[in-house]
């Protein structure tokens, strides 16, 4: 473990994070270079990465529970907390690295995380939305409409999904010179920005304290956005069927 603890900051980065690009969400550039600082201390207190992602779905909690309430102390600590889930995410991938401490059952609770802070993290917006008195009922609809969609999309593509990243990932090198691939990607991107949750759990609540219209505004961009990729994603889905 000495060795373990002496890890450099710099070597983190380096050796056990994952290589993220256009594909990948937006806030990893700022979450990975933020979470190697508590992969360290969670080095040095021993601690496992299921043990990690057990305080990532606490501090996702914690961050829902605070957000929610009427008070801009109470949700600066939401946020607060609600970045270090998604930092949390993140160390507790790189210790799994780093110890060589892999398990399906660290996958399962892995993915437990996501199932339990994502719907309470919705419901945390919602209330801190409505609570404002800024807008009226229709919201609700809206936000009904961009929490189902989400969950049902992600539970219907993501097989196919993860398949389609790595044919992409094998593919990339014959593909990276041609510049309709690259302004696919970039395309890709910008959507992903508005759509992937993580990103949406981490900017909208820093928005909504900044001004509540202007994270009105982002939910309308990512209800739109979302539209247009799960369209897409059904229509890749279909053709994938139609020619297995």
């Amino acid at each position: 473990m000495g060795v373990i603890n002496e890890l450099s900051y710099k070597k983190i980065r380096k050796e056990y994070q994952p290589k993220y690009g256009l594909d990948s969400i937006a806030i990893d550039a700022y979450a990975y270079m933020v979470s190697p600082l508590i992969t360290k201390i969670c080095l040095r207190l021993k601690l496992l990465p299921n043990t990690i992602t057990i305080g990532m779905i606490i501090s996702g909690i914690i961050g829902a529970v605070f957000f929610s309430i009427n008070s801009l102390i109470c949700k600066s600590i939401g946020i607060v907390f609600i970045h270090l889930w998604y930092i949390l995410d993140c160390s507790d991938g790189e210790v799994a690295r780093i110890t060589s401490t892999f398990s399906d059952y660290g996958k399962e609770i892995d993915y437990m995380a996501h199932t339990v802070n994502h719907p309470l993290f919705i419901i945390s917006f919602f209330l801190a939305f409505y609570k404002s008195g800024e807008f009226g009922i229709e919201w609700i609809v809206i936000w009904m409409l961009i929490m189902c969609s989400d969950g049902f999309f992600r539970m219907i593509f993501s097989l196919d999904y993860m398949e389609k990243i790595k044919r992409s990932k094998e593919n990339y090198g014959e593909k990276r010179k041609n510049k309709v691939f690259i302004f696919r990607k970039i395309g890709k991107y910008v959507m992903g920005f508005f759509t992937q949750f993580p990103n949406f759990a981490l900017i909208f609540p820093i928005l909504f304290i900044i001004n509540i219209k202007i994270s009105a505004f982002y939910i309308i961009v990512d209800a739109i956005a979302s539209i247009i990729i799960y369209i897409h994603a059904l229509i890749s889905w279909i053709h994938k069927v139609h020619y297995k």
